[in-house]
């Protein structure tokens, strides 16, 4: 007996700044991402992932499974400003730009 796909993603945030202009503010950020997914892996080895095995080593002979993975990096920009204040309540607006590496 198999299990359904399953698929999970990880996201790592790692350093980014900020600097606020007057009503203006500017920013710049990065990030790890990675994506990976799991088809066709018999019942009782998922079990034996997600419980644990004992001992120091284990080794399964799986056929069929296929298992995908994808990582990449973030680099981004982003760009805000105030665009109209009620007395203590704020509309902003901003756009952030980011590009794959």
């Amino acid at each position: 007996m198999a299990l359904e796909p399953e698929s999970t993603c990880v996201s790592t945030n790692c350093p980014s700044a900020s600097l606020s202009l007057g009503k203006q503010a500017i920013g710049l950020h990065t990030s790890i991402r990675s994506a990976i997914s799991i088809n066709k892996i018999p019942l009782q080895y998922a079990s034996a992932f997600i419980e644990g095995v004992e001992g120091d080593s284990t080794v399964f002979s799986v056929n069929n499974t296929r298992v995908k993975s994808l990582t990449w990096g973030e680099v981004g920009l982003s760009y805000g400003r105030i665009l109209h204040q009620f007395d203590k309540d704020f509309l902003t607006g901003g756009i952030t730009v980011n590009r794959l590496i």
